[in-house]
């Protein structure tokens, strides 16, 4: 049973750098960069009790790398466990919800 305590930001220790929509918008029209380009990029250590829905998506892929302990991602009715050294990748767009082991919360990128 997944716990009633959800939390998406502030873990002791959370890192998260966001590229600034200018620079984005500066390559959007470069076919090479733009595709790849990250636009996030965080740490979330510990992350007991993480958990996020997006009912809608994100308006970018996400790429969720898992570096020590476990979590879930789940894509329309399929629910995957994410453990440690896997990743999951949500394309977007695509409604999603996320989250870190109730016994094993995960760190992830």
């Amino acid at each position: 049973m997944m716990s009633p305590i959800r939390i998406r930001e502030g873990f002791e220790g959370q890192i998260l750098h966001v590229i600034p929509r200018t620079t984005t918008e500066k390559v959007a029209s470069h076919p090479l960069i733009y595709p790849l380009m990250p636009t996030d990029i965080g740490w979330y250590p510990h992350a007991r009790y993480h958990y996020c829905q997006r009912d809608t998506g994100a308006p970018e892929h996400i790429l969720i790398l898992c570096v020590e302990g476990s979590g879930w991602c789940k894509l329309g009715e399929k629910t995957l466990t994410v453990n440690q050294y896997e990743a999951a990748l949500i394309p977007r767009g695509q409604a999603h919800i996320y989250g870190a082991s109730d016994d094993d919360p995960w760190s992830i990128h």
